[in-house]
C-alpha cells in the first residue's frame, strides 16, 4: 500500500507525507497518457480530468465544484488571496502566534507593501478549552481589521482550532476569514498522544476536542545528544532517527529550554510505533538527566 522504508518509523506525515501506491499508479497512467499525445492531453483531455477531480474533491470537503480551484499548495492559495486585497495604510490583518511560517511571511510581505499592520493574537499552549482561543482572537478585533488568517489545524502545536465558531463570530463583526486548512481534510482522532503521555508523564496540553491526527507535546527534561544536522534541527530529532529509526520533528518551545515534539499520523502507523517512540524518548531524556554525553 505504501512505499515507505520499512526500517523507519515514519511519524511525520504532516511535513512531507507518503503517497499510497494506488495513487502513484494513477499518476503514472496520467503521465503516460500525457506523453503519448501531449497536444491531445493538454487541449482535449486535461480540462475534463480537472473537472472530474474538482467534483470529487468538492464532494469530500462539502463544497460545490464551482467553488473549488486548484493551487500548488496551501501557501500559494493564501498568497493569492492576500495579494488580491485592496489594503491601505492603517488597515490590519489578524493572525495568531501559531500561524504557519510561510503564510505568516506572506502576511508580513503584503502588510509591508501596502502599509497595513499585522495584529498577532497570542494563543496559550498548553490550553484547557477552545474558549481560550475564541476569547483571545476576538479580543483583538477592531474596526480596522480587514482579514483574519487562521489555521484550521496549527502546524507546530497541532491544535484543531474552533474554526466554525471563529469564522461565524468574525463574520458577525464584519471580518472575513482566510482559513489555512492544509492539515484539516481527512483529520481523524488517533491515540498517539495517550501512548506518549503514559510513557513520559504529564498532563494533556489541550482537550480531546482540539486533537486530531497530529499532536504536539511539551517534552520534559533535556537530552544531551550530539547532532549531525545543523540548526534548526534539534539534536533530539537527529538522535531519534539515527539511534531508533524514528522520523519525527522536534521544535523549540515558547521559552528557552522548552522543546515540543509533534507526531502526525497516517493509516500506515500503528500503536506499536507510538510505543516505540515513547520508549526511545524515555531513554534519551533519562540520558539527559544523568548528564551523559
Amino acid at each position: 500500500m505504501w512505499a515507505l522504508d520499512p526500517r523507519i518509523v515514519f511519524l511525520n506525515h504532516g511535513s512531507f507525507g507518503a503517497t499510497p501506491r494506488p495513487v502513484l499508479e494513477v499518476q503514472d497512467r496520467l503521465r503516460a497518457q500525457m506523453e503519448s499525445e501531449p497536444v491531445r492531453f493538454f487541449t482535449r483531455d486535461l480540462e475534463p480530468l480537472l473537472d472530474a477531480a474538482r467534483a470529487a474533491l468538492a464532494a469530500f470537503i462539502g463544497a460545490t465544484a464551482e467553488d473549488v480551484a486548484f493551487v500548488p499548495n496551501a501557501t500559494a492559495g493564501a498568497n493569492a488571496v492576500l495579494r488580491s486585497l485592496p489594503l491601505v495604510p492603517g488597515d490590519e490583518i489578524l493572525v495568531t502566534d501559531h500561524a504557519y511560517g510561510a503564510c505568516r511571511n506572506a502576511v508580513d510581505f503584503v502588510a509591508a507593501r501596502t502599509g497595513a499592520h499585522v495584529v498577532v493574537a497570542r494563543v496559550p499552549f498548553p490550553l484547557g478549552s477552545p474558549d481560550e482561543v475564541v476569547d483571545v482572537v476576538l479580543g483583538h478585533v477592531t474596526s480596522r481589521i480587514r482579514l483574519a488568517l487562521l489555521d484550521h489545524v496549527t502546524s507546530g502545536t497541532a491544535l484543531v482550532m474552533p474554526i466554525e465558531r471563529l469564522v461565524a463570530a468574525l463574520a458577525e463583526r464584519g471580518v472575513d476569514t482566510l482559513v489555512d486548512g492544509a492539515h484539516a481534510p481527512g483529520m481523524v482522532a488517533l491515540e498517539a498522544r495517550d501512548v506518549l503521555l503514559r510513557g513520559l508523564g504529564g498532563a494533556p496540553p489541550a482537550p480531546d476536542a482540539m486533537i486530531g491526527a497530529m499532536v504536539t507535546l511539551p517534552l520534559p527534561g533535556a537530552a544531551h545528544v550530539s547532532a549531525s544536522l545543523p540548526p534548526p534541527f534539534d539534536p533530539l530529532q537527529d538522535a531519534l532517527l539515527d539511534r531508533f529509526g524514528i522520523e519525527v520533528p522536534v521544535f523549540p518551545g515558547d521559552r528557552p529550554g522548552r522543546r515540543l515534539i509533534r507526531v502526525s499520523c497516517q493509516l500506515y502507523n500503528t500503536i506499536e510505533q507510538y510505543e516505540r517512540l515513547a520508549a526511545a524518548l524515555v531513554e534519551l531524556l533519562e540520558i539527559g538527566r544523568a548528564g551523559a554525553p
